[in-house]
């Protein structure tokens, strides 16, 4: 029983950390996939996000450096040499950007993959605990982000939630990271999480702030020239 509320748990911050995302997700999909054929790219394999793209209709090709992720190719997208120039109409890049060790690189290659035109659909996390470590290298503002997407052209780039909603998902880190006695302890302690969290719900409406959020959402198109 305790393990099933702990399941629960998790699917309950996750929820609040990845606000708006998947809806985002589906909505760009729809406005950027619709067009026949459309071939798509997918960094990053497996998990959530892989679930929602094929929910979705999309069957991307999957890149991941991890192997265990059951990819179509194990490579790092700072060297995806196995395509082509100009291969892709859409290259998906969801709470990856801050695991990759040379990002720069990374976006180099994403535009040289995209087809002229071509669409980038990607998220990453701004307020947020480190997850799997040691391979958690960077955060971006949203300034960052444009800087350095700066050769792209900029479609959208949203908040996923505001500043007082980034802290109480940061209070609800212990129920899902630390060892299983803190997440024992958390999960006993979680009608005061929710209590926090209906404070920080009314602090977020009675002083909204946009200098913090739990991630961005972005899409960028690649030059056509």
């Amino acid at each position: 029983m305790f393990a099933y509320l702990q399941r629960l748990l998790y699917r309950y911050s996750k929820r609040h950390s990845r606000r708006h995302l998947y809806e985002w997700l589906d909505e760009a999909i729809r406005e950027h996939c619709a067009a026949t054929p459309c071939r798509t790219l997918n960094i990053g394999s497996g998990g959530d996000i892989a679930a929602v793209l094929h929910a979705a209709g999309v069957v991307p090709v999957s890149v991941d450096i991890d192997p265990d992720r059951n990819p179509d190719f194990v490579m790092s997208a700072t060297d995806m040499h196995e395509f082509a120039e100009s291969s892709f109409d859409v290259v998906f890049l969801l709470e990856v950007l801050e695991h990759i060790p040379q990002p720069d690189r990374a976006v180099s290659e994403i535009l040289r993959v995209l087809k002229p035109g071509g669409v980038l659909i990607g998220s990453t996390p701004f307020l947020l605990g480190i997850h799997d470590a040691p391979h958690d290298y960077f955060r971006f503002t949203g300034h960052g982000l444009d800087y350095l997407f700066r050769r792209f052209e900029q479609v959208t780039r949203m908040n996923r939630n505001g500043y007082f909603d980034s802290i109480h998902v940061l209070c609800l880190r212990p129920l899902v990271v630390g060892s299983p006695r803190q997440i024992r302890l958390a999960t006993c302690l979680f009608p005061l999480l929710l209590l926090m969290g209906a404070v920080f719900w009314v602090m977020e409406r009675l002083f909204p702030r946009n200098d913090g959020t739990t991630g961005y959402f972005f899409v960028f198109r690649a030059p056509v020239e």
